[in-house]
């Protein structure tokens, strides 16, 4: 006990004799704990908004590539438990016409006309499509990139027919947050790739894909929570399709 009291009074003295020090270490600890604080409480609010924005504009659960499926088949996938939701999209990777001739690469995907139920587009300005073989939505990074406007005439190619359309719409996507061309791309190069999204009707004709698709997308059944229902296990839920 005297040993300990011997102990206190020792560092006593010595923060007597450097009481500047000791205050510049004690002001060291207090922000460093307030800034670790801050971050800490930023960061559950970032991980909270990305969660809700996901939920508000449907991001999907899964999605499957294939040469082409029937659309009829959509709803026979419906139907499989554990899923609330299944959406076919049509994909193709095509020549985007540039003014300066420069080679750019665009991925062109449909949107059904009837309204997106997975993956939905949110516009930062314009409108969705309303003539289906003459408007497209342009995504803001590849707009931003290109310096693409509302009224722009933009042009693609798509098995070797060119395709001009007017830009409507300006959007964001919950499925191209990050956008970069392919895995082996380490940077986003947003004047060089970009998404363009056209009315299913019209990604059918170009693409010589009526009444089928190439890509499917899935939303999972879930709790009050929206959690995944604890009933399915994803595993059941992908053998299930494949089959």
């Amino acid at each position: 006990m005297t040993d300990v009291k011997k102990t206190d009074l020792m560092l006593w003295r010595m923060i007597q004799h450097s009481k500047a020090q000791f205050i510049a270490v004690l002001v060291i600890i207090t922000v460093g704990i307030a800034i670790f604080t801050a971050i800490s409480l930023a960061g559950v609010n970032l991980e909270d908004s990305k969660n809700q924005y996901y939920k508000e504009n449907a991001f999907a659960d899964l999605s499957i590539t294939v040469q082409k499926m029937p659309a009829s088949l959509i709803g026979d996938l419906r139907s499989v438990e554990g899923i609330a939701l299944a959406e076919g999209r049509l994909t193709a990777e095509v020549p985007f016409i540039a003014d300066d001739g420069e080679r750019v690469n665009v991925k062109l995907l449909s949107i059904p006309s009837s309204g997106q139920n997975v993956n939905i587009l949110l516009l930062k300005e314009g409108r969705f499509i309303k003539n289906v073989n003459e408007e497209v939505i342009v995504l803001s990074q590849f707009a931003e990139g290109r310096g693409i406007v509302l009224g722009d005439e933009i042009a693609v190619q798509v098995n070797g027919v060119r395709c001009e359309l007017e830009v409507v719409g300006i959007a964001y996507s919950p499925e191209f947050i990050y956008l970069i061309e392919s895995a082996q791309s380490m940077m986003p190069a947003p004047e060089n790739y970009g998404v363009l999204y056209v009315d299913e009707a019209l990604a059918m004709q170009l693409m010589g894909m009526n009444g089928a698709y190439n890509e499917v997308f899935f939303l999972y059944e879930t709790d009050k929570n929206g959690s995944m229902s604890k009933d399915y296990k994803e595993e059941d839920i992908i053998d299930e399709i494949e089959k």
